[in-house]
């Protein structure tokens, strides 16, 4: 890799304390990338260029960044072809592609220049994940979001759903990888067109049915996999496309919190499975009879002074959380609560300092 006679000024200095060594090749090339980035450069050689920088470090953020630059501009000159083929007002940036099928049949080769382009892409990311065990790059991952962005703004929402299909393989490598839990959770939106989780979502019979399958997957892993925090966050993700999509009767709000308790019967020092029933307390938190009846003598039961009882810390945590909220109140409460986090921090070393501030925190209330 020869450096550019224009990024000559661009290349790197390395500091006096703790310099990097590189070849002379890859100094050169991160010169010439740090100059296209400066003057954004989209070229056939930038392209070419982080191929090859990415070829040594894989987490090299601004040639990623240079990298999806060059592909939108790719994909914007194509769509610009595909709209003059159909006499169609030129867009100013990449955008939908919302055609009929008789135009898709028209501009089908150009069509298959974007989708190929991306798929290459993906192809590319997925291998250096794979083969150079990169499979917790963030760098990766963001890259690989990005991506679905664009399948999403092109319409191309078979090639997102196998991306998805590809991205579970990954989990073979490590299945509490939360970067590729994130993934799933991106195509799902983009495959169902969820934009937050804080409205109404309509559902089709086929998303319903994929979600509630999905929701089945997850679950039996989590028993399988009980200290799975990644598990419980997407499961939870899932749980909420579900709530926001049809009415919840009585039953199917007691079945949530019975099988969150189920979790923690499963391990009762296990965090994750408390902070999932925390999560529901918080969504369902306008269900006050169901909450007292059921979760406040599930959590009062593990976190008290009974010498015939378990303790957990979490849920003397999730015990004075459900305080804050209204559900757990008393007189001497706080009281009760105080001198559980002192105990607690007489024997957990790690985070003494952080049950003597819950203690005070208690004292003061």
């Amino acid at each position: 890799m020869n450096i550019w006679p224009e990024a000559v000024n661009y290349y790197p200095e390395e500091p006096s304390i703790m310099p990097v060594i590189c070849k002379p090749e890859y100094n050169n090339a991160l010169a010439n990338i740090a100059y296209a980035c400066a003057q954004n450069e989209l070229s056939d050689r930038v392209f070419d260029l982080t191929t090859y920088i990415l070829s040594v470090n894989a987490s090299h953020y601004t040639s990623l960044t240079m990298r999806r630059r060059c592909i939108k501009n790719y994909l914007y000159n194509i769509q610009v072809k595909i709209y003059q083929s159909l006499n169609l007002p030129i867009p100013i940036s990449l955008s939908n592609q919302n055609f009929s099928h008789q135009e898709s049949n028209n501009v089908q080769e150009l069509l298959l220049q974007q989708i190929n382009l991306l798929k290459t892409e993906f192809l590319l990311i997925n291998e250096q994940t794979i083969k150079k065990e990169q499979h917790k790059n963030f760098q990766l991952w963001n890259h690989r979001n990005e991506l679905v962005d664009l399948l999403s703004i092109l319409g191309f929402d078979s090639e997102i759903r196998y991306q998805f299909n590809e991205a579970e393989k990954i989990l073979v490598l490590d299945n509490k990888n939360y970067h590729c839990y994130d993934f799933l959770s991106l195509c799902m939106k983009q495959l169902i067109g969820i934009k937050n989780l804080t409205q109404k979502i309509q559902l089709s019979i086929e998303n319903e049915t994929f979600i509630q399958e999905k929701i089945k997957e997850t679950t039996e892993k989590i028993l399988k996999e009980i200290r799975n925090n990644s598990l419980y966050a997407h499961l939870m993700f899932l749980k909420q496309i579900m709530y926001k999509s049809k009415s919840l009767t009585e039953q199917d709000i007691i079945l949530e919190f019975q099988q969150a308790k189920q979790f923690i019967n499963k391990g009762i020092q296990n965090e994750s499975s408390w902070s999932y029933l925390q999560g529901l307390v918080v969504i369902f938190r306008e269900n006050t009879k169901i909450i007292n009846e059921i979760v406040k003598p599930f959590v009062v039961e593990y976190a008290c002074f009974d010498e015939d009882s378990v303790v957990s810390q979490y849920s003397i945590y999730l015990r004075i959380k459900m305080h804050h909220m209204g559900f757990i109140t008393g007189e001497n409460e706080m009281k009760e609560c105080a001198k559980l986090c002192r105990e607690v921090a007489m024997i957990d070393s790690i985070k003494r300092n952080y049950w003597e501030y819950l203690a005070n925190e208690c004292d003061n209330k």
